[in-house]
Formats: structure tokens, sequence, C-alpha cells
């Protein structure tokens, strides 16, 4: 299924309030999840409306998709975006997020994780639980300047066989 990208952000109709809402969001909190279902439009909406408004700002956003492995994969993004391809990083996330935040001084930044769901197809558990550790201690340490979205497809676990939200 294809998104709107930032250059088709015209098309995206209707939608100024969800992007207001997300916004109010990520500036009252450090993580915020993006919930709906597939084909909803949450990627458009970050791409086609959220991106261009926080750009505008003067926010530093680095987006990321968790595939095989979603830990490394999350890492390996922030350092080409913000670091243009520094040389390799392995270790935990928040770390890292406090070296650019004092390398972004004066700026805001955003770190999308669309597609969240993607961590279940991930090559490695242990993958898996470093991600999940780091955004608990995001969470927990809040560093100033730093917001993270994560969207999720909320029909997804239906489709695996897990409980609904409503279920458990």
């Amino acid at each position: 299924m294809e998104y709107l990208s930032s250059e088709y952000r015209d098309y995206l109709l209707g939608r100024n309030d969800d992007i207001t809402g997300v916004l109010t969001l990520l500036e009252e909190n450090h993580m915020v999840l993006l919930l709906g279902e597939s084909g909803v439009g949450k990627t458009s909406l970050i791409h086609a409306g959220l991106i261009p408004e926080v750009t505008r700002k003067g926010w530093r956003v680095v987006y990321s998709r968790p595939l095989g492995l979603p830990s490394t994969d999350i890492t390996r993004q922030l350092l080409a975006t913000i670091f243009e391809g520094r040389p390799f990083y392995k270790g935990p996330l928040i770390p890292l997020i406090g070296e650019i935040s004092g390398a972004i001084q004066g700026q805001y930044l955003l770190l999308i994780v669309d597609q969240f769901e993607d961590i279940l197809l991930s090559r490695s558990d242990g993958e898996v639980d470093d991600l999940v550790s780091d955004l608990r201690t995001f969470k927990n340490v809040k560093p100033p300047s730093v917001s993270i979205l994560l969207s999720y497809r909320s029909d997804l676990e239906g489709r695996l066989g897990l409980p609904s939200r409503s279920e458990r």
C-alpha cells in the first residue's frame, strides 16, 4: 500500500486536526503511540503531515522502520541521519540519543519508528528485547528536547491470534 510523501502534502486533506493533535501530544510527552488499523493513513499522516510541520518548526526528524534487526536498524538510521554515516555504533539507544541531543543543541529531535509491529518479524529476539528495554528506559529518563513517535498497526494482533487490548 502506498502512502503520501512530503512532496504530496497538499493532497493530505482534512487531517489538520490530526496533525495538530499528534504535534501537541509530542510537545507534551516524550513518547507517543500512533495507533490505527492498516490503511487508515498513519504513514501518510507522518510523511505528508507531521514531518513537514515539525521540520517547519525547526525540529530534526529521524524516520526509521524496524525491519530484520530493529535495535540495530534504528541506531543505524539515527547515525546516518544525524552524523552522516558515522562509523557503526553497537550499543544502547539511550546513550546515543544523549550524544545526539548534545550534537544538535538548541534543536528538538523527533525519532519516528513507523510500523513498529515489524519488530514481531525480527530475526533476533535479543534485538527486540534490547529495543523494548531502551524504550522503557527512554520513557523513564525523558531526555530533554527528544520525543519518540511509535506508529503501530492495531489490527495485527487479531491476525496473529493474540487477544486484542479489549480482551486482555
